[in-house]
């Protein structure tokens, strides 16, 4: 029973690594991998496996640094992962992205942005909410301050884009408290 449990967490731990590193297919991106001192080989085997596959999977030419591996982790958690982000200014992004565009999804993306160098949104529970300090009610925020004139971003998807950021772009980090099957031939 908890080796089917590991393998749907592996799945979807899968799915949060596909999420973490959406850009578009094809075949370039190169994983940089730093285990935990704690990684077998048998980890250190899969990780690179499996970055094997994602790097078959994605077009942009950019290396992504990972910290990754094994580690001891709090009682009940398989696993926990996290990702860099990248602060950018919303005019720059959006001439990034305008220039990066090559499908008719990258377009229908392009043509919903907000022209300008800022952008509304809808939010609540801000402490300057025009219904009172901290109010659930939402309004749309459009006054051009930094929520409204930067964007953050995974620094990977930043790098796809061009921009360019030292350091780790990501942490992926399964117990070792666990016993996982790495064998991808048997699903």
């Amino acid at each position: 029973m908890l080796h089917m449990y590991n393998v749907l967490v592996m799945r979807r731990l899968c799915c949060i690594v596909l999420a973490l590193f959406s850009v578009v297919p094809a075949f370039a991106v190169t994983f940089a991998f730093t285990f935990t001192t704690a990684s077998t080989q048998a980890d250190i085997d899969a990780f690179t496996e499996a970055g094997a596959f994602w790097s078959s999977n994605f077009s942009d030419d950019i290396t992504l640094n990972m910290n990754v591996g094994t580690d001891a982790l709090a009682s009940g958690v398989l696993a926990q992962a996290g990702s860099t982000k990248a602060l950018i200014p919303y005019s720059d992004f959006r001439s990034t992205l305008t220039a990066d565009s090559t499908t008719v999804a990258d377009a229908a993306a392009v043509s919903s942005l907000s022209a300008g160098n800022s952008f509304g949104m809808l939010i609540n529970n801000t402490s300057d909410n025009p219904n009172g300090s901290g109010s659930g009610v939402v309004y749309l925020d459009d006054n051009g301050s930094a929520n409204n004139s930067n964007i953050r971003i995974n620094s990977a998807n930043a790098k796809a884009l061009g921009y360019s950021y030292g350091g780790s772009d990501a942490t992926i980090t399964f117990s070792n408290n666990f016993t996982w099957d790495y064998d991808s031939s048997d699903g």
